[in-house]
């Protein structure tokens, strides 16, 4: 115990407290995002009642966002080693990974470093503030970690969906595409260690985002009498599609996600939805699905994150779907060749259709105030109701 009257100790204290109160967290927040740690510890270490080791030291700084601190009299500690090293440390082959407590609080949010084996780039967290930032990446970072544990039950699909709701709930002012692209799934392949983490998000990434879908609307849709279901696996894909009445024309096209309105003692399927993080994701596949759906009245939509970065240049989420005016071929997919009803979008970098297009791009955030989509379904039930025979 001598040493918490060591005067160099005092000062690591200090400058401990000093940071916390920088980053704007309570000590029952801190205490949240490091493994055991209740407040009271948090008090007991600030009011020198017990003491931290290295270990937590550098849990701590972690936890407070802090990579690099200068400590009077003792000089400089850091939670990583140079970016280089650590994002060797944390790179599956070339992909861009955060750097561990490189978070940082800046004018519009809060910047991180993502880093792979020859190059780092800053993105920004617009409208986060570092204090929330900081504890769902703790959390994101703790729930993707967990799959590796052998005496896990929890399937990565589930970690995937729990990780995106926490943060879109947690955040709902921050670009749901960026929460998906740099926090969830950069974390995903620099925690996973069971198998290739970029192989393994393939199937977990795809299939959490169905989960999450689902989860997300569940309840809102309930209220309007509209139940969403999440098709996981072939069988339950072919099911939907022969309950429609399609499944022998459009062979293994896909179907991610499947609406069932009641009336009356009935469930009655009427719509769909095609599911993509990234328009990269050969959306193409889902389009006879989609044409032979809509063909016998049934809704057809794409739910999409419009995921997509720009490396080497930067890291910046810009999607892939142009302008009206300078549109891609993906955005002529929806817009021109009406392959969907039409494209929800949910990274708000990305630019809407003009009004008045039959089939048009939806951009939005998920905050339920704003978010179309739900609006949008509960009417095409409606539609689809008043033309069933009575």
């Amino acid at each position: 115990m001598g040493a918490i009257y060591d005067p160099r100790y005092r000062a690591v204290i200090q400058k401990l407290v000093a940071l916390r109160n920088e980053a704007g967290l309570t000590q029952r927040e801190l205490a949240d995002r490091l493994d055991g740690f209740r407040q009271p510890d948090i008090a007991k270490v600030e009011g020198l009642q017990r003491r931290l080791d290295v270990i937590e030291l550098v849990d701590w700084l972690t936890a407070l966002g802090a990579a690099d601190v200068t400590f009077p009299n003792l000089g400089s500690i850091s939670t990583v080693s140079g970016v280089s090293e650590s994002a060797a440390s944390y790179t599956l082959e070339s992909e861009f990974v955060q750097v561990p407590g490189s978070s940082r609080s800046v004018a519009t949010g809060v910047s991180v470093t993502l880093a792979n084996r020859d190059t780092e780039h800053t993105v920004v967290f617009e409208n986060a503030s570092l204090g929330e930032y900081a504890k769902v990446e703790v959390e994101v970072a703790r729930l993707i970690r967990s799959l590796n544990d052998p005496k896990s039950r929890l399937k990565n699909r589930d970690a995937v969906a729990r990780a995106l709701d926490l943060a879109i709930r947690s955040l709902p002012q921050v670009n749901p595409s960026d929460l998906y692209r740099h926090l969830v799934y950069r974390h995903y392949i620099r925690e996973f260690k069971k198998a290739q983490a970029s192989q393994s998000w393939v199937r977990a990434g795809g299939e959490g985002l169905e989960l999450f879908i689902e989860g997300w609307y569940r309840d809102r849709l309930a209220a309007d009498g509209i139940e969403i279901k999440a098709l996981l696996g072939k069988s339950a894909k072919r099911e939907a599609l022969e309950e429609m009445g399609i499944a022998d024309r459009i062979g293994d096209s896909k179907l991610d996600l499947v609406l069932y309105g009641l009336a009356e003692d009935r469930r009655v399927l009427f719509g769909g939805i095609h599911s993509k993080a990234s328009l990269a994701e050969r959306v193409a596949d889902d389009v006879p699905c989609s044409r032979a759906m809509m063909a016998e009245g049934f809704m057809s939509v794409l739910w999409t994150f419009d995921a997509k970065d720009y490396p080497p240049r930067d890291m910046t989420n810009r999607g892939e779907l142009g302008s009206p005016e300078s549109p891609t071929t993906k955005r002529e997919l929806i817009e021109r060749d009406e392959a969907f009803d039409a494209a929800f979008v949910y990274n708000t970098r990305a630019i809407p259709s003009e009004a008045g297009t039959e089939h048009p791009v939806i951009v939005s955030s998920l905050e339920p105030k704003r978010d179309a989509l739900p609006a949008y379904i509960s009417k095409r039930w409606q539609e689809f109701a008043a033309s069933m025979p009575k």
